[in-house]
């Protein structure tokens, strides 16, 4: 089960994390009295959760654990009307909380941002979720319990399954929120969140970002399938050109493939990125950058077609920027035909 926040049952039951049993009981008789039968089934079902100390526990990690009431309420009401301000609200609150409140008011204000504010308010979630962790959490938690009369958290194990499964629904919140952009949008921001959140691909991301980009590869591999194929086409149709001695033609094709590559990378960069600060390799983007050499490299040596070659090479260098072996390899290549180019001047 997700727990957004303003599905969450102590919400539901209009309860305080310091309510004691019998007062979460009285809420739910007072709310069922007034309900239709669909409502009243729900605030039974946030009555049973929040009086079980087991299930209690994925309500409590999903709501605002270290606020007072009053300020919780406060947030509460902001993220219902005004939630676009909830992110310059938040630094100063627990990390949970913060989290909380930054997934659920992300999932609502994202179709009126900008670029620009996505990707940060993506950052501000994912670097609000790295601050989160068991033990600190069972210590909340168990400040809220005490007062309310619950028993206190001790199994520490069942509180990191519980903050595993609200870092899902961080994901599936972020995951929302970008779904409701053009998609050309869409990998525009997951790019620059990817590239300040790693300093270029410097620094280890938070998790919550590494998760981001899995998700987007997973969901990307239909565009990679189709324009991989179309790169392959293009630089079967330059070969045959190139033995054919068509130059316009093998022109006219070469551009094509450059700018086919190019937006192949486009979508490609935020994998290129993260993998580059997990001190991995994009598989796909080093055999896509592999074939393009192959075709600088074929042209000049059966061809000798030094200026295409050159331009391959010295395409390879800008699209595939923030891939350090294909630069180096690009570089060694662009030298070596450089240096014949001279001998040849």
């Amino acid at each position: 089960m997700d727990m957004d926040l303003l599905t969450n049952p102590f919400l539901r039951l209009g309860a305080t994390m310091s309510d004691n049993k019998l007062r979460v009981m009285a809420l739910a008789e007072e709310k069922s009295l007034a309900a239709d039968e669909v409502t009243a089934a729900a605030v039974q079902d946030a009555k049973a959760v929040l009086i079980h100390p087991k299930r209690r526990l994925k309500a409590e990690i999903g709501y605002l654990p270290g606020l007072e009431p009053q300020q919780a309420s406060e947030m509460i009401a902001m993220v219902q009307q005004n939630p676009i301000n909830i992110r310059n609200l938040v630094a100063h609150l627990p990390s949970l909380a913060r989290a909380n409140l930054l997934a659920a008011g992300l999932i609502r204000v994202a179709g009126q941002l900008s670029k620009d504010e996505v990707a940060q308010w993506i950052l501000a979630l994912a670097h609000g979720h790295e601050a989160i962790a068991a033990r600190p959490t069972a210590a909340l938690l168990n400040g809220e319990r005490e007062a309310a009369g619950f028993p206190a958290v001790t199994d520490l194990q069942a509180v990191d399954a519980e903050l595993r499964s609200q870092r899902q629904y961080y994901g599936q919140a972020i995951k929302q929120a970008l779904n409701l952009l053009p998609s050309s949008l869409l990998v525009e921001v997951v790019t620059m969140a990817v590239d300040e959140a790693t300093n270029h691909g410097n620094d280890q991301a938070p998790i919550l970002m590494d998760d981001l980009v899995d998700g987007f590869e997973v969901e990307a591999q239909g565009f990679f399938e189709k324009e991989t194929n179309a790169i392959r086409a293009l630089i079967q149709r330059i070969r045959q050109a190139a033995k054919r001695e068509e130059a316009g033609r093998m022109n006219r094709l070469v551009s094509q493939l450059e700018n086919v590559v190019k937006n192949w990378d486009r979508v490609a960069q935020p994998i290129q990125v993260s993998v580059r600060s997990r001190g991995t390799k994009h598989d796909l983007s080093n055999d896509v950058a592999g074939e393009v050499r192959s075709l600088a490299i074929d042209l000049f040596n059966d061809h000798d077609l030094l200026d295409i070659s050159r331009r391959l090479t010295a395409f390879q260098q800008v699209v595939f920027a923030e891939m350090d072996s294909v630069v180096e390899r690009s570089r060694k290549d662009a030298a070596a035909l450089n240096g014949i180019a001279q001998g040849r001047a």
